[in-house]
């Protein structure tokens, strides 16, 4: 016996996470544990968990602007000012929300 008809009808109308998303994220991920100088593989794997409990929940929130102009830029180095640019709106939404 499958969901219910209502169910399968507010499942319908979710959409699926967005590539770019991921692709942020993982970009975010990755700069933010090279910021905080994590070498070591296991040290890696810790730091990336520690950045999802702190701030996966708030990316949502995030300013699009700024993920757009993530996706747009092809310059490594502006690229990566926006990705600070991020990670300081990060820092403050975790802030306010918690």
């Amino acid at each position: 016996m499958g969901p219910k008809p209502e169910l399968q009808s507010d499942l319908k109308k979710e959409k699926p996470p967005k590539k770019e998303h991921y692709l942020i994220q993982g970009e975010l991920i990755k700069e933010f544990c090279k910021i905080v100088g994590m070498e070591d593989e296991t040290e890696r794997n810790v730091c990336v968990s520690e950045w999802i409990d702190k701030y996966a929940d708030n990316f949502d929130q995030l300013d699009k602007s700024l993920i757009n102009r993530f996706l747009a830029e092809t310059d490594s180095q502006k690229k990566h000012q926006i990705l600070e640019e991020i990670q300081k709106s990060l820092v403050e939404l975790n802030r306010i929300n918690g």
